[in-house]
C-alpha cells in the first residue's frame, strides 16, 4: 500500500505572514509619503513643461500680433501716399474755379414791355420793410401804391428819369438787363446794373461804381444828375433815351 503521510504545515506558516504584514504596516506611511513625493515631483515636472509650452505659445502669439501691426502700419502708409497722389492729380486735372456769379433776382430783370421802374416796383413790393415802408405790409394794395410812388422817386434820384422833362432811360431788349435795388446799413439806396452775356449768364463780377454800373440815389432832387442828359454819356449799350414830346 502506498505510504500516505499526513501533510505537514509550511514552516513559519501564518505566523510568518503576520509578521511580514506587521513590518509592511510599519513602513506603509513611509511608502505613502514616498509615493506622494514622487507624484509631486512628476506633477511639477509635467507642470513645468506645460508652463514652458504656454510661454512658447504666448511668445508666438505676440510675434504674430507684431507682424500684423507692422503690416497694418505699412498698409496705412501706402494708402496715405496714394491719397496724396490722388489729391495732386485732381488738383492738376481740375479746372480753375470760376468766380461765383452774382445773385440777380428774377424780379430785377426787365421783361418784355417793361421799364426800369417796373423792376423797382417788384423789388420794393417783395420786401417793403427793407426799403423803408412803415405801413401794414400785409395790405397788398397799400404796399403796391407805396412801391409805385417810391420806385418813381428812386428812378429820378438815381438818374433814370428826368425830373423836369420826364425823359427816361429804357432798355432795348427784354431779359437782357437787370437793375438790382440795394440798401446799405445806413439806409442809402443804390441800383446795380447787370447785363446778361451772350452765353445766357450774368457777369461773374459785381458792377463797380467806377464803371458807371452802380447808380447811387441822390439825397434830394436838386442834386440829381440825369444820365440821359444832353450827351447821354451815361447810357449803356443795352439802354436808350426815350424823350417825351
Amino acid at each position: 500500500m502506498p505510504n500516505w503521510e499526513t501533510p505537514r504545515p509550511i514552516a513559519g506558516g501564518l505566523s510568518t505572514l503576520r509578521e511580514t504584514a506587521k513590518k509592511l504596516r510599519r513602513f506603509w506611511p513611509l511608502l505613502a509619503a514616498l509615493g506622494a513625493v514622487l507624484v509631486f515631483i512628476g506633477g511639477f515636472l509635467l507642470g513645468g513643461a506645460g508652463k514652458s509650452q504656454l510661454r512658447t505659445q504666448l511668445s508666438n502669439r505676440d510675434a504674430l500680433l507684431e507682424g500684423v501691426e507692422a503690416d497694418r502700419d505699412a498698409l496705412a502708409k501706402q494708402l496715405s501716399a496714394a491719397e496724396t497722389k490722388l489729391v495732386a492729380l485732381s488738383t492738376l486735372a481740375a479746372p480753375a474755379p470760376s468766380v461765383a456769379a452774382p445773385v440777380v433776382p428774377e424780379a430785377a430783370v426787365v421783361k418784355r414791355g417793361e421799364g426800369i421802374e417796373h423792376v423797382l416796383i417788384r423789388q420794393l413790393a417783395a420786401n417793403p420793410k427793407s426799403f423803408g415802408f412803415d405801413g401794414d405790409a400785409a395790405d397788398a394794395s397799400v404796399v403796391r401804391r407805396w412801391a409805385g410812388v417810391r420806385a418813381h422817386q428812386i428812378a429820378v434820384l438815381a438818374g433814370y428819369v428826368g425830373a423836369k422833362t420826364g425823359n427816361e432811360v429804357r432798355v432795348r431788349r427784354a431779359d437782357k438787363a437787370a437793375y438790382v435795388l440795394q440798401v446799405d446799413s445806413g439806409g442809402k439806396l443804390s441800383v446795380a446794373q447787370f447785363e446778361k452775356g451772350d452765353d445766357g449768364n450774368w457777369p461773374s463780377q459785381s458792377p463797380a461804381a467806377s464803371s458807371g454800373l452802380v447808380k447811387v440815389a441822390a439825397v434830394d432832387y436838386q442834386s440829381v444828375t440825369f444820365i440821359g442828359g444832353a450827351t447821354s454819356a451815361g447810357l449803356q449799350s443795352y439802354e436808350y433815351l426815350f424823350q417825351r414830346a
